[in-house]
């Protein structure tokens, strides 16, 4: 009974197997880092995994064409193809991988939309008294600048006014104001409710706005006199 001969594995199969197992770690890694760009815009990331992708490729590429040469030539190793298989598996995912993070930065950022945001937007707000005298439920009290940045929702805006006691005043919120886009130039008025009068002579209120979807404060409680 002769002894099995073992067959020793091709330098091309040690070659090839040896970048299937780079590939594997620089996808995993890559994948978190791109995933960290995604969500936090970090620049440096960005560099990082740009530097990533760019080595994961050439290794793919090379476990992919080594794997082939060593399989399916006359030398048949086993490791070329697990090269070859592992090269296959990873050039698909990669390019999947990068489809799936261009979406979520695409949606994270708000880049799918002008006007909605995930993140904060950057704009210049000013809120001054409205030039109508103070008297019955349902004055103008307050009127919103648009002065710098960002087109915004103005459904995306909660606005909140607060009398000198610090109680929160009830505003009106129909569509007069609520809905459609805002941009620099253009201004709102800020209107008291229509069935109470809380605020019923000259006094000073303050104003805060937040952009709902960030939960980012816009317009700090800023200090303004109303006649």
């Amino acid at each position: 009974m002769g002894v099995p001969i073992k067959k020793n594995h091709s330098t091309l199969g040690k070659v090839s197997l040896i970048f299937a197992i780079l590939t594997i770690v620089l996808f995993v890694s890559n994948i978190i880092i791109v995933f960290a760009v995604a969500f936090t815009l970090n620049f440096s990331l960005s560099i990082l995994s740009t530097i990533f992708s760019l080595l994961l490729f050439i290794f793919t590429i090379l476990a992919l064409i080594l794997g082939a040469i060593s399989y399916f030539g006359k030398e048949k190793d086993k490791y070329g193809l697990v090269g070859f298989i592992v090269g296959l598996v990873f050039l698909i995912l990669m390019f999947v991988s990068i489809a799936i993070a261009a979406t979520t930065y695409v949606y994270v950022s708000g880049l799918g939309s002008p006007n909605s945001y995930t993140v904060a937007p950057s704009v210049t707000f000013k809120v001054i008294d409205h030039s109508d005298n103070i008297g019955g439920a349902g004055d103008n009290l307050l009127i919103l600048q648009h002065n710098g940045g960002d087109t915004i929702d103005l459904s995306q805006l909660s606005i909140e006014v607060f009398d000198e006691d610090n109680n929160e005043i009830t505003l009106q919120t129909n569509a007069y104001y609520a809905y459609g886009t805002f941009s620099v130039g253009d201004e709102f008025i800020i209107k008291e409710g229509s069935y109470n009068d809380p605020v019923s002579s000259a006094t000073t209120l303050k104003v805060r706005i937040i952009h709902t979807p960030s939960y980012s404060v816009l317009y700090g409680e800023t200090e303004i006199s109303v006649q």
